[in-house]
């Protein structure tokens, strides 16, 4: 459950406050240019040839998508879906080396001080989202973690509502009581639009969303450094 009073016993309108992980409390391109590090290896000692900086190349070049594939042709290596599963699999199970926005632990540390309860909400393979939280030191502000990949035994990603009632259920606030802080307007916003929470998108630098439209278009706020998400959820505190 969560306090009645922030810090100078100004009593809450804002209860709860719920974060995404990639690309809203660190940078995804760090777990991504792990993953193709460690996918590099891996083709390296399949095809007996020196692959460092091959997906890392092709990341610079064209961006995420298809990377593999791209890699693959750039040096003639046939597209296998073996040798593919491979390579995804070295991504997946890579052991992390990630570091929090800077900022952000300042961020949880003064909204902890205000007596808000914190919540993750995090989207895809329970695995590796859960190697990612383990790497980062995050962990102790939060009150409730949650991995859409298993909601009450079942996979509920976002978009779905799931993963957000369930922080209402544990953490005993509802509507407007709540904030969500997320980069992808897609997957990020519908669920607690849904159930009249509040809504921030963060728009940080070399962010893999920060040009994806809104379907709410200019209606909802933005912020676009980790100070300016802090001033913007203090200032829900006392609404």
């Amino acid at each position: 459950m969560v306090s009645d009073h922030c810090a100078g016993g100004d009593a809450l309108s804002l209860k709860v406050c719920s974060f995404d992980l990639d690309d809203t409390l660190y940078p995804e391109a760090e777990f991504v240019r792990g993953g193709l590090r460690a996918a590099e290896a891996e083709l390296s000692s399949v095809i007996g040839r020196d692959c460092t900086s091959l997906f890392l190349s092709a990341l610079e070049e064209g961006g995420p998508s298809w990377v593999f594939d791209r890699g693959l042709a750039a040096i003639g290596v046939q597209r296998d879906e073996a040798l593919l599963a491979r390579l995804v699999n070295a991504f997946r199970t890579h052991r992390p080396s990630i570091t929090p926005h800077p900022g952000v632990v300042e961020l949880l540390d003064a909204l902890k001080r205000r007596g808000l309860a914190l919540a993750l909400i995090t989207d895809g393979p329970l695995e590796v989202q859960q190697s990612k939280w383990a790497a980062l030191p995050l962990g102790p502000f939060f009150d409730l973690v949650v991995f859409t990949a298993d909601v009450h035994g079942k996979s509920c990603p976002k978009p779905d509502t799931a993963a957000f009632r369930l922080v209402e259920e544990r953490l005993g606030a509802h509507g407007s009581e709540v904030v969500h802080a997320g980069d992808n307007p897609a997957r990020d916003f519908p669920a607690p639009d849904a159930l009249g929470w509040r809504t921030v998108r963060v728009r940080f630098p070399q962010g893999y969303h920060i040009s994806d439209p809104d379907p709410l278009g200019s209606g909802r706020i933005e912020v676009f450094s980790v100070r300016e998400l802090q001033r913007v959820i203090e200032g829900m505190c006392l609404d």
